[in-house]
């Protein structure tokens, strides 16, 4: 991974939500929340951290979910 040194934009991470599906696992939610299937079957990475028990509101209420932080290509939370 290269890593740019210097000043410049701040990376935003890219959510990527797991779902087993027909011919994929995962995938990413466009501008309009439309789902983005990503057919690649690994991500590799470095795991920058965990978050556990985090709170979100979704429209079915409240619900409780996992990020894992990884950080490849770009910066990716794993949800």
């Amino acid at each position: 991974m290269e890593v740019k040194l210097g000043f410049g934009a701040v990376p935003r991470p890219q959510y990527i939500f797991v779902k087993k599906d027909n011919d994929h696992c995962w995938y990413m939610l466009s501008d309009d929340k439309r789902q983005i299937p990503i057919y690649d079957k690994a991500l590799t990475g470095v795991i920058t951290g965990i978050e556990v028990d985090k709170k979100v509101e979704n429209t079915f209420g409240p619900d409780e979910k996992i990020n894992l932080y990884i950080l490849a290509d770009k910066p990716y939370i794993i949800q």
